[in-house]
């Protein structure tokens, strides 16, 4: 019972790492890298945008509850979008920063997509196999997990980079989340159904009646205002 109870631990540990140690670097680092050679402000102003992903992921986030109801689907999700989170940060270790500055920050873009729609499944599936009294230390493995991330991601691998470079940093960053996932490839997941609800597909008009119920206003604000401030706050 304890070694399945510390797997399930190690599992979303690993899951956090894999999402936050590449998105601290691109947030955090490429920016203290930029301004060491020298570009302006402007250019730097621009890396921002690599965040917005996270800041609007709640526009996608029901497409994918929709489409699971057991922990197997939603780990479908993960190793998903991580393998194509993984997939572009290699590719991206391919451009040069100076000469395809506008391809890199589409590439950094498309690889927080991912790594957002990977927030969203691992979510739902911490829930799905933590029992009630387990999900305080699961959130604990949720917390430990993106702080040890920004801490390795905007601290250590910096120092790296100065070793190692740009190229090999980025094709050690896509090793390091396809290794991460290990863990969760061999977590037992079951295909029965934990959530009751439908399997029809989800219709446009759904879609927009969850944007018209009553208060939503309120919720998208706050969780506009949560994510910029969170992100803001771990990038500084």
């Amino acid at each position: 019972m304890i070694k399945k109870e510390i797997n399930k631990y190690f599992t979303l540990l690993s899951l956090y790492l894999a999402q936050s140690i590449p998105m601290s670097f691109f947030s955090t680092v490429v920016p203290v890298i930029m301004r060491m050679e020298n570009y302006s402000l402007e250019s730097i102003g621009y890396l921002q945008l690599i965040k917005l992903p996270w800041i609007i992921k709640f526009l996608w986030a029901p497409l994918v509850d929709k489409s699971c109801s057991s922990t197997r689907q939603y780990r479908k999700w993960i190793l998903v979008s991580e393998v194509f989170y993984a997939l572009v940060i290699f590719s991206i270790g391919f451009l040069n920063l100076e000469t395809n500055f506008t391809t890199i920050i589409v590439l950094m873009v498309i690889a927080f997509m991912a790594s957002a729609t990977h927030d969203i499944a691992t979510d739902a599936f911490a829930i799905l196999i933590l029992k009630e009294r387990e999900r305080s230390l699961g959130n604990s493995m949720q917390s430990a997990g993106n702080f040890i991330g920004a801490l390795v991601g905007s601290g250590v691998l910096l120092i790296i980079y100065h070793y190692w470079g740009w190229k090999y940093l980025l094709f050690a960053l896509a090793a390091f989340v396809f290794v991460v996932l290990i863990p969760v490839s061999l977590y037992p997941t079951k295909e029965k159904k934990h959530l009751e609800k439908s399997r029809k597909n989800i219709s446009p008009l759904e879609f927009v009646w969850f944007f018209k119920q009553p208060k939503i206003g309120g919720h998208l604000v706050l969780l506009f205002l949560f994510y910029s401030g969170l992100i803001g706050i771990l990038t500084m």
